[in-house]
């Protein structure tokens, strides 16, 4: 078969990012939300939205700055 090179691009960027075989997890979940003392609801749900753009933008690298973002907004 012929080999695309846009498309053997595309799987090597994914092997990098660890997504060739899933899709990205959001980092900050529901619980970590509850343990902040967020209820839960539609606010916690867009809240986790919020923080899963910016993990996808790469603006939130781990699990520990998304809990600290989260904590910034819920003061």
């Amino acid at each position: 078969p012929e080999v695309w090179p846009p498309g053997q691009w595309l799987l090597e960027r994914a092997a990098g990012l660890g997504v060739e075989k899933e899709r990205p997890q959001p980092i900050l979940q529901g619980r970590d939300l509850i343990a902040l003392g967020m209820a839960p609801g539609p606010a916690m749900g867009e809240l986790i939205a919020a923080s899963f753009e910016l993990q996808l933008d790469g603006l939130l690298a781990d699990h520990a700055a998304a809990v600290e973002w989260a904590r910034r907004r819920l003061v």
